[in-house]
């Protein structure tokens, strides 16, 4: 199995969990969404800030299950020609994407953040 990862905090992974969810989609397959739209529609920038990591002991383990190697080797690609790591450019765009919710919109929903 092909796979990408990285740590988040708890609450982090529980909301990005709520958010599949109210998708209707697993955790692994919305977070698989997330990095194969960044290949095609690419948002993360070199001067993007960079989060502290959040090891094993303060965070949980996503992880994302991919179709294949080369889906896995084209996303390491670009991220590493921006400057990040893969686990971190994955924390980075899951935490994006809980902060925009462009998926959500994308489908059409409306959402009450209240």
């Amino acid at each position: 199995m092909v796979q990408i990862g990285c740590y988040m905090y708890d609450a982090e992974a529980e909301e990005l969990t709520t958010y599949a969810s109210l998708l209707e989609l697993t955790r692994p397959a919305l977070c698989a969404l997330i990095i194969q739209r960044e290949l095609r529609e690419p948002k993360l920038r070199p001067s993007v800030a960079k989060r502290d990591k959040v090891s094993a002991a303060r965070g949980r383990r996503v992880t994302v299950n991919l179709g294949n190697v080369a889906l896995k080797d084209a996303f390491t690609a670009h991220v590493r020609a921006l400057g990040f790591g893969s686990d971190e450019a994955a924390a980075a765009l899951f935490r994006q994407e809980l902060a925009e919710r462009s998926l959500w919109y994308m489908f059409g929903l409306k959402l009450n953040r209240s």
